[in-house]
Order: structure tokens, then sequence, then C-alpha cells
């Protein structure tokens, strides 16, 4: 038996799961927030509530963001601010931290002490993708209208 490499198959599909994630917020990132607004951009609607975004910090290759997500009628508990880096030269979009700043692992040990899921890091960039495609879905439905 190869002993280099010893990630399971349940891993490895993880892994595969979550780079075509962050590949399809990198596009829905691209088309949906216009690229001279970059620096901050605001987004609205009664339907999905408010998505801000604001640059950190910029350079070639990578551009840091915070995201701001706090959906219609929920209260505070609700509310999501996160850190998103943009690869462009790999054209990925991901989550850095969760909702407290902590760095998360690309797959922690589980169970463990901050009570991370074993693919949280692939949870947080599905509901990055979750708010990009509402935002999409909204507009073009006023576009319709």
């Amino acid at each position: 038996m190869n002993e280099t490499c010893k990630t399971s198959p349940h891993a490895a599909g993880l892994l595969a799961r979550h780079l075509f994630q962050c590949e399809e917020n990198y596009r829905l990132w691209i088309n949906r927030i216009p690229a001279g607004q970059w620096t901050q951009w605001h987004y609205q609607s009664p339907e999905l509530g408010s998505l801000k975004v604001r640059k950190v910090e910029g350079s070639r290759y990578t551009e840091t963001f915070e995201v701001d997500m706090q959906p219609a009628g929920a209260d505070e508990r609700f509310h999501l601010c996160l850190p998103v880096r943009l690869y462009h030269d790999a054209r990925v979009c991901e989550v850095l931290a969760d909702r407290r700043g902590r760095q998360l692992p690309a797959r922690p040990e589980y169970p463990n002490e901050k009570m991370w899921y074993r693919d949280e890091k692939f949870r947080l960039n599905a509901h990055l993708r979750l708010w990009l495609e509402s935002c999409e879905t909204v507009l073009r439905a006023r576009r319709t209208v």
C-alpha cells in the first residue's frame, strides 16, 4: 500500500466539492459585482436583505474583501461578516475565516474545542454562494418585471 497518500475518499470528494464551490463563487462574484465598484459595493432588497462588500487589500493576483450579510427581517444573531479572498490567477473566491475572525483550517480534527464541523470551510463558502446566487436571482426578476 502506498503510504504517501493518506487522503480518504470522503476527504478527496470534499476537496473537489470545495474547489468547485470556490470556482462558482468567483464566477458569481465577477458577474454580480461591477468591477469599478469593488472598493465598496452595497446591495439591498426587501426580499433578501443587505449585502455590503468592502475591499480590504489587493495585489496583482489576489484581493481581500470584507463581506457583510444581513438577512431581511432577521435579528442581529443572523448577521454575518466574513473575510473573502479572490485569487485571480486560479479564478477562485474563498472565505478565509469564520464570523469571529478565526482562520479556518482546510479540514479540522473532529471533534474539536472550537466546535467546527469537518466541512466548516465548505459550509461557509456554500453560504457565500447562496447569497451571491440570491442577488443574481432577485436582480434578474426585477429586470423582467
